[in-house]
């Protein structure tokens, strides 16, 4: 209740809030936290937006503990998404709404090396409550004398993100092959890999990003 309490300035509609939480999520904590998270982005000013808000999460993390829905053919299903890269570091944190119709999810930033500003990676997410349309890892680069092995990391895990969001194509043993500059369609997605050199700050840095994504004709549609 830590975020709305210092939001609110109804000590009633507080209450209203906790009592609310209490009866729908119980003691399940990674509820209450995602709540915590949507009302400091949608904060409730009313009885029926606190019961709204509520209830909205309630049926996130019912989804969330009982996916039960078929893979879509073009796009990802969000309890899918946030693994794909799990096992290498980065789960991302639960799927949330952050706009009125925009979902995402981020892992956090996973050092590449050592230093006070080593390199680092992250993977995130975007889509729509029930479909990710957008898989995206980027690799910022800030300390450029260890660039090259860096950059080996990322295209291990460019691969296997590759691999899990496209298992049909790579099964097919479509050959896959991409530059930087250059967006490409492969197994039905679009596909694209960007270097953005930084003018300011660290001399020599810069970031790349690698991201699939439904095609725009598509995401329209969803």
């Amino acid at each position: 209740m830590g975020v709305f309490k210092l939001q609110s300035k109804d000590p009633k509609l507080v209450l209203h809030a906790g009592v609310k939480l209490l009866r729908h999520m119980k003691l399940d904590m990674p509820g209450w936290r995602q709540w915590q998270r949507h009302v400091g982005r949608f904060p409730p000013v009313t009885v029926a937006e606190v019961d709204e808000s509520v209830l909205e999460i309630k049926k996130t993390r019912r989804r969330q503990r009982n996916p039960h829905r078929v893979q879509p053919v073009i796009g990802w299903l969000p309890e899918a998404a946030i693994g794909f890269l799990a096992q290498q570091g980065l789960q991302t944190r639960s799927y949330y709404r952050d706009y009125e119709d925009q979902w995402r999810a981020a892992s956090a930033m996973v050092d590449l090396g050592s230093g006070i500003t080593p390199n680092n990676v992250a993977y995130y997410l975007t889509g729509d409550e029930f479909t990710v349309k957008e898989l995206r890892l980027k690799l910022n680069v800030n300390q450029p004398e260890d660039r090259e092995n860096a950059t080996e990391v990322f295209c291990a895990l460019r691969n296997h993100l590759l691999r899990k969001a496209l298992p049909l194509a790579c099964a097919l043993d479509h050959s896959f092959g991409i530059e930087v500059g250059q967006t490409t369609t492969y197994g039905g997605h679009r596909v694209s890999l960007k270097l953005s050199e930084w003018s300011g700050g660290i001399k020599g840095g810069f970031d790349l990003t690698f991201v699939i994504a439904m095609p725009e004709s598509d995401q329209d549609v969803y």
